[in-house]
């Protein structure tokens, strides 16, 4: 899975230093630790066929993490 953030610039008054992500554990309801991504685009390995999963996405600056945005899929290949 690739996914594409669209770069926010400012939260809370602050400039965007990065970005952190996390995936729900096969269509889990608990998520894994928060990775920090320092780009706008990310790879998401180790999927298994036909389950479905969930990704958050919040960006980061001095004030802090923003509200988290969530996908939800299922991987099919």
């Amino acid at each position: 899975l690739e996914l594409d953030v669209i770069a926010a610039c400012f939260i809370g008054g602050a400039a965007v230093t990065g970005y952190r992500l996390r995936r729900s554990a096969a269509g889990g309801s608990s998520y894994g630790a928060w990775a920090n991504v320092p780009a706008t685009n990310r790879t998401v390995a180790s999927l298994k066929k036909r389950k479905k999963y969930r990704v958050q996405v919040v960006a980061v600056n001095a004030a802090g993490p923003s509200l988290p945005a969530t996908v939800t899929f299922r991987q099919r290949k």
